[in-house]
């Protein structure tokens, strides 16, 4: 794969998994009580075959690669307050009305 069809390809989502939570303190704030949102996003972008392997990439993503399928898949985690997710959901939500035009 060359350098330029690594930079521009995006991969495909294979999962998307979220957990909501409840900052209950820390140590700079007793009663903080914040809610918070966890996503997962596994995506796959195809490698050149390999032997499988298991690393840490960037941003603490975990690689797995498979050598039967020739993909790669990373995990991306994200923690956000409850107003970020609520922005992420719209932008979601605004793409996927651009791709039913298409």
């Amino acid at each position: 794969m060359s350098a330029v069809s690594r930079t521009l390809s995006l991969g495909r989502l294979v999962n998307l998994a979220g957990r909501v939570g409840v900052g209950i303190s820390s140590s700079q704030c007793e009663a903080l009580a914040a809610p918070f949102v966890t996503l997962a996003f596994e995506v796959a972008q195809q490698q050149p075959a390999a032997a499988p392997t298991q690393t840490q990439g960037a941003l603490g993503a975990a690689d797995q690669l498979t050598a039967a399928s020739g993909s790669s898949t990373r995990t991306y985690i994200v923690e956000c307050t409850h107003h970020e997710f609520q922005e992420v959901r719209k932008h979601f939500y605004d793409i996927f009305a651009q791709l039913d035009t298409i």
